[in-house]
C-alpha cells in the first residue's frame, strides 16, 4: 500500500501541500492522495463535480499522479468517493 496524505478544505483560498498539490473545497471536505514525486512537472487541474456542481478544485504538479487513485470526502453530504486522477472534469457518483 502506498503512503498517503490528506488535505482538508477550508472554504477559502486553495492551500498548497509539500507534495505538489493544491486543494480548494468546502470546510472540512477531505482529499486523500498517494505521495508522489517526479522530476517532470507541469500544471494539471481536476474539477470535481457532485450532482452537476463543482465541489472541489485540485491542482497538481507531478505527472506521476495521473492514473493514481484518490479519495474525496464531502463533509456536507457525508459521502466518500474514490476516483482516478486525470486531467479532466471528474463526475463523482
Amino acid at each position: 500500500m502506498e503512503e498517503t496524505f490528506t488535505l482538508i478544505g477550508t472554504g477559502g483560498h486553495p492551500h498548497a501541500s509539500a507534495n505538489g498539490v493544491t486543494f480548494q473545497a468546502s470546510i472540512n471536505d477531505e482529499l486523500t492522495l498517494p505521495i508522489c514525486t517526479d522530476d517532470e512537472v507541469g500544471l494539471h487541474v481536476i474539477d470535481l463535480y457532485l450532482n452537476n456542481e463543482v465541489v472541489a478544485l485540485i491542482n497538481y504538479s507531478f505527472d506521476t499522479y495521473i492514473g493514481k487513485t484518490a479519495i474525496y470526502h464531502n463533509h456536507a453530504s457525508g459521502s466518500t468517493f474514490e476516483f482516478e486522477i486525470k486531467e479532466e472534469k471528474v463526475f463523482l457518483q
